[in-house]
């Protein structure tokens, strides 16, 4: 699934930046385009971080992950940020139900 550009909405204080997918939900037309944009925006989970090293990358359940997001998988799962030479950096046990 293609990244969606953030939309920018003017509020009283100044610019409010939403994820593109956000803005896609917004952007709908009809009642059908809006259910499937939530559906389609809610099943996908995004992975960021904050001050990680240059080159890092994200393991999910022992497979490299080079997408931005993941389609949400049932089941229990383990996310573990790499460096840039192959050590851990930090890991997370989750449960999607």
């Amino acid at each position: 699934m293609a990244q969606r550009p953030a939309a920018r909405h003017r509020g009283g204080q100044g610019f409010l930046m939403l994820p593109g997918g956000y803005s896609a939900v917004l952007q709908a037309q009809s009642r059908e385009q809006f259910r499937d944009e939530v559906v389609r925006f809610a099943q996908r989970l995004g992975f960021q971080t904050r001050h990680a090293p240059a080159g890092s990358w994200w393991q999910l359940d022992d497979i490299r992950q080079d997408a931005q997001d993941w389609p949400l998988t049932r089941g229990h799962h383990l996310l573990i940020l790499m460096g840039l030479d192959g050590l851990e950096l930090d890991r997370v046990n989750f449960e999607v139900r």
